[in-house]
């Protein structure tokens, strides 16, 4: 996945690549929250925030 896709993507819950980024970058900054289980419901809040502010922003600029 490239940057550009990230942006895109705002399923990252469901990317594997991005799922074990994250599982390492929390093993070496939260070691208590570095699983599978707890990294895809990160994402998934992250997910839903992002589709929210996105709704909110339609919103506002109508």
């Amino acid at each position: 996945m490239d940057d550009e896709d990230t942006i895109k993507d705002l399923h990252l819950y469901e990317d594997e690549e991005a799922i074990q980024k994250t599982i390492h970058y929390l093993e070496l900054h939260d070691p208590d929250n570095a699983n599978r289980k707890y990294v895809v419901g990160f994402q998934n809040s992250c997910s839903d925030l992002c589709i929210s502010l996105a709704g909110m922003r339609s919103l506002i600029s109508s």
